[in-house]
């Protein structure tokens, strides 16, 4: 008996959850893939990424190469990849400083600048993972 509810209730719950899902895509377009950008070296998990609006650039923290990869949108082609960049995984971009944070989970926090790619520092920060910049009181 028990067992008989219980995998009626969760067929109850699945049918719920499918009605709901089935709603509220319904609001919504479908995803389309409109370019395939390629970029260079071994193919594996990407992490985080941030975007220049202004600037149609993409920022992609490229784990299985340790680079920065930056991408220009409007040719959809790779512009420059940063090595070094040790178990890549955070990217923030600061648009206005015109500043590029990676955090790095070898224990790195590296800033770019925007404009020549040249890195303008380094901090020690064990385990950097997530980047987040914070526009109003200039923090990363």
């Amino acid at each position: 008996m028990w067992r008989t509810n219980k995998i009626a209730s969760c067929l109850v719950a699945c049918s719920i959850l499918s009605i709901v899902g089935r709603l509220s895509a319904a609001d919504a377009e479908p995803l389309v893939l409109k370019s395939t950008i390629r970029s260079k070296g071994v193919a594996g998990k990407l992490d985080h990424l941030a975007v220049d609006v202004k600037g149609e650039r993409l920022f992609l923290a490229n784990k299985p190469n340790n680079t920065l990869d930056i991408i220009d949108l409007k040719s959809g082609k790779l512009v420059k990849q940063i090595a070094d960049q040790g178990k890549v995984s955070g990217v923030a971009y600061a648009d206005d400083l015109d500043l590029i944070y990676v955090g790095n989970g070898a224990g790195t926090c590296n800033g770019f600048d925007g404009k020549e790619y040249k890195q303008v520092f380094s901090v020690k920060a064990a385990g950097a993972d997530n980047v987040h910049y914070h526009a109003g009181n200039k923090t990363v």
